[in-house]
């Protein structure tokens, strides 16, 4: 538990850039402040503690400056984040956005999916 002081203390260095690489681990598991620190960069998620790794509005703050943060969230939020996506991605039909992006050949095979029929990501 931090003290009122320690609690500012990490607040100023927090806003002033300080990674949290280099915090105790009282304050990585803070939620407030590991909130402040992803919010200034989304790549201090990487060393929140587990159980922050695994907390949607921490790994949502990180993920929003740069989908590359995605990989230190917690693996099963990761897989529960990408299906999320897919699933949005294939009831909105939008493939077409997507297929100038890096996963050209997911797209296709996600593309190949939905026109036969026979499987749907639910």
């Amino acid at each position: 538990m931090l003290s009122e002081n320690s609690r500012k203390e990490w607040t100023r260095k927090i806003e002033a850039g300080v990674s949290l690489w280099c915090a105790p681990r009282c304050v990585r598991e803070d939620k407030e402040l590991v909130l402040l620190a992803v919010t200034k960069d989304g790549s201090n998620l990487e060393y929140a503690s587990d159980e922050l790794k695994n907390d949607i509005d921490v790994v949502s703050v990180a993920i929003s400056q740069s989908l590359d943060n995605l990989k230190y969230a917690d693996n099963n939020l990761q897989s529960l984040i990408i299906f999320k996506g897919i699933k949005a991605v294939m009831e909105s039909r939008k493939l077409s956005d997507l297929e100038n992006s890096c996963f050209d050949d997911e797209v296709y095979y996600l593309k190949d999916i939905d026109k036969q029929g026979d499987k749907k990501i639910k």
